[in-house]
């Protein structure tokens, strides 16, 4: 209902390990933001911002990820993967110490070569509308090319 303009800075930690066969990945995040309402400009498609407010966001996301052995492409076992993302808001008068935003999801990592797969996953986002008395819930698809380089 209210379009927004939105620019961002970040800072991030990734840190990751093993847990058996599972390989861990936390990545820790602090965002700057800074929003502005989109607003007609007069006739027509034009459009202009209105005046831009500053906002702070943590994000935490944790990735479990492992092979399938059982599943093979190409004689290459198919990697599963599960992550959850929190999103806090800090520091501005709607901050209070809560989750404002969670994105859950799972799929499958299907190998190309030895260095790339596609990963195809399903992530259920929920989001807590400020105001509101309900939420927003968004069901994605996705599909992702995975290329990693060598050390």
């Amino acid at each position: 209902a209210a379009p927004l303009r939105e620019h961002r800075s970040w800072q991030q930690l990734l840190l990751n390990h093993r847990a058996g066969p599972l390989t861990v990945i936390h990545r820790y995040r602090l965002e700057q933001r800074w929003l502005a309402s989109v607003v007609p400009s007069g006739t027509g498609d034009e459009t202009s911002t209105g005046p831009w407010g500053y906002q702070q966001r943590a994000r935490y996301m944790g990735r479990a990820q492992g092979s399938l052995p059982n599943l093979r492409v190409g004689g290459r076992p198919l990697l599963g993967f599960v992550w959850d993302e929190l999103f806090m808001p800090l520091g501005h008068g709607d901050a209070t110490l809560r989750v404002a935003q969670n994105r859950v999801a799972a799929g499958v990592g299907v190998p190309i070569d030895s260095r790339q797969r596609v990963e195809i996953s399903y992530m259920n986002l929920w989001n807590a509308l400020p105001g509101a008395r309900t939420n927003e819930v968004n069901h994605t698809f996705s599909v992702a090319w995975v290329w990693v380089s060598t050390k």
